[in-house]
């Protein structure tokens, strides 16, 4: 069984690389509830940070979010190209 301590470990080394179901750790199975929630909560509270970031340029930029995402994608891109050389 894991000690809080290793669940708030999981939980911070998530946070910084999100890129699996933390609920789904093998070794904290006891413990898949309390994860999906934090889980839960943080992809939620991202979206919504991202969206509020969004929305605000769409203000400042007088432009809807179809022509913001385009934007945005182009920048990507560009980025890309950049680092090619």
């Amino acid at each position: 069984m894991p000690t809080r301590q290793e669940i708030e470990n999981l939980k911070a080394g998530w946070k910084k690389d999100p890129c699996w179901d933390i609920a789904d750790t093998e070794g904290f199975e006891e413990h898949k509830d309390e994860l999906q929630k934090f889980q839960d909560h943080w992809e939620r509270e991202w979206k919504d940070r991202e969206q509020g970031r969004k929305e605000g340029l769409c203000v400042v930029y007088d432009i809807n979010m179809a022509l913001l995402d385009y934007i945005e994608a182009l920048e990507r891109r560009i980025e890309r190209l950049e680092n090619k050389e």
